[in-house]
């Protein structure tokens, strides 16, 4: 819950070499962020973005350590678009992945630039 209800959170910065390994429930829930680039430590994303209406890019990081996206992480994110690696295998966990868009570009250079 660490940012859920900051209606004005519009930018959120994660570092690439960042130790966060984790995205808790409901951690940017109800926020204005428009992007978000997924660091390469983090494991786990536990519904971190439920009903960011105005959520459009989330990139997961090419040597990332994703294992398990929670089913309704990306609920009410109606416009979204997820960047996933190809080469990375991810659990859904409770059923399916509610996202609009899953990307799996073969090579994709970063939104973010990092």
């Amino acid at each position: 819950f660490a940012f859920e209800n900051c209606k004005k959170l519009k930018k959120v910065l994660i570092p690439s070499n960042s130790q966060l390994k984790k995205l808790g429930n409901k951690s940017f829930a109800y926020t204005k962020i428009i992007s978000f680039f997924i660091p390469s430590n983090v494991s786990s994303i536990n519904n971190a973005f439920f009903d960011c209406e105005k959520l459009r890019i989330v990139e997961i990081a090419e040597n990332s350590n994703m294992k398990f996206i929670y089913a309704d992480s990306f609920k009410f994110c109606r416009r979204v678009k997820l960047f996933v690696p190809c080469k990375l295998a991810i659990r859904v966990v409770n059923k399916t992945l509610v996202c609009p868009s899953v990307v799996r570009p073969k090579r994709v250079k970063s939104k973010f630039n990092l």
